[in-house]
C-alpha cells in the first residue's frame, strides 16, 4: 500500500504539471483527476458485477423477483 501511495505521490505531480502545460489552464488537473475517477469507477463496477455473478448466479437473471423482471415476462402489458 505505500509503495502504490508513493508511486501516486510522485507520478500525480509530474502528470498534474504535464497537463498544466500542455493545456495552458491551471484547472486542468482536476480533469485527470475526472478522468482517472470515472476510469476507476466503470473498473470497479465490473469487477463487482463479476464477483456478484460468480458468488450467485442465480441473481444474473432475477426470476425470483416478479418486480424486477422485464414487463413481457409478467404475462401483459404494465405501463
Amino acid at each position: 500500500m505505500g509503495a502504490i501511495g508513493g508511486l501516486g505521490g510522485f507520478v500525480l505531480p509530474l502528470a498534474f504539471g504535464l497537463m498544466t502545460d500542455l493545456a495552458d489552464v491551471w484547472t486542468s488537473c482536476f480533469m485527470l483527476l475526472f478522468g482517472i475517477a470515472s476510469v476507476n469507477l466503470v473498473w470497479m463496477h465490473f469487477a463487482i458485477r463479476r464477483q456478484e455473478r460468480a458468488a450467485a448466479p442465480e441473481i444474473a437473471d432475477f426470476r425470483f423477483l416478479k418486480e424486477l423482471q422485464p414487463p413481457s415476462e409478467l404475462g401483459g402489458n404494465q405501463r
